[in-house]
């Protein structure tokens, strides 16, 4: 592999869920999983990679992967970022955050949220960011979020802000 190759890699980390439903365990990384592998600008680290890295930690090859251990991961596989979510329910809605972190620096990279009315409606609200990049949809309601994390993880900025 070349450094171009890796630069732009990911690691996504297991959601944080504060829910209480059970039901979003598991599903929220695979849907992001699935709308990211669309993307021309980032690859993921396979669950294959995950499991023998994990596996070299010393953790259970389908070990949960928390921000700190999705980091870890990272950091070994010479990627360039995590990126980690979290779901939350605020009265009768859902709030999703996604956040991605460079994992060597612990820098954040991009740092986003999306609402879903009902919890039909989450994996959705994952999906709607990219639905927003498309050219002709600009007047949606919500602000593009995988074009944002796509960006910023393409072109690092080495300024300070």
């Amino acid at each position: 592999h070349s450094e171009a190759d890796q630069s732009d890699t990911i690691v996504l980390a297991d959601f944080a869920n504060t829910t209480g439903d059970p039901v979003f365990d598991g599903t929220l990384r695979q849907g992001l999983a699935v709308q990211l592998e669309q993307s021309p600008f980032l690859s993921l680290i396979s669950e294959q990679r995950i499991g023998q890295v994990l596996q070299l930690m010393g953790q259970a090859t389908d070990a949960r992967l928390t921000p700190e251990v999705a980091r870890e991961v990272c950091e070994r596989t010479g990627s360039a970022a995590v990126l980690d979510g979290s779901i939350a329910s605020l009265g009768s809605q859902y709030v999703l955050g996604l956040r991605a972190k460079d994992c060597r620096t612990g820098r954040v990279l991009a740092e986003e949220q999306v609402q879903a009315a009902r919890k039909e409606d989450v994996l959705s609200a994952l999906g709607k960011s990219r639905a927003n990049s498309e050219p002709g949809s600009a007047n949606r309601s919500s602000r593009s979020r995988s074009t944002i994390l796509h960006w910023r993880l393409r072109r690092p900025r080495h300024s300070k802000r």
